[in-house]
């Protein structure tokens, strides 16, 4: 039987508490064209579990960007968003 020690127990728990959202339950319907298996291969690759959910906002991006659905200020502070993982404020 293991009995990891108290500071592992933490570790774990810290980690646990930092994870990134998960992606929304409809993400398929908000993008079709995201492909969540390649992004999650990624972001193994890159070992930062967070680029899963950048990736499915940059192709929300994108077509925002196409569509023109915003300001150039607001297209500004949403890029700024997803560079620096602000999460909340992408859902919002």
């Amino acid at each position: 039987m293991c009995n990891p020690s108290p500071a592992a127990l933490q570790n774990l728990v810290n980690m646990a508490s930092s994870a990134p959202p998960s992606l929304p339950a409809d993400y398929q319907q908000l993008c079709p064209r995201f492909d969540r298996q390649y992004a999650k291969d990624m972001a193994r690759w890159a070992n930062n579990p967070e680029l899963v959910l950048g990736m499915f906002y940059a192709f929300i991006f994108q077509d925002a960007l196409r569509f023109e659905l915003g300001s150039k200020e607001d297209m500004a502070i949403l890029a700024d968003a997803i560079e620096d993982y602000r999460w909340v404020e992408l859902e919002a």
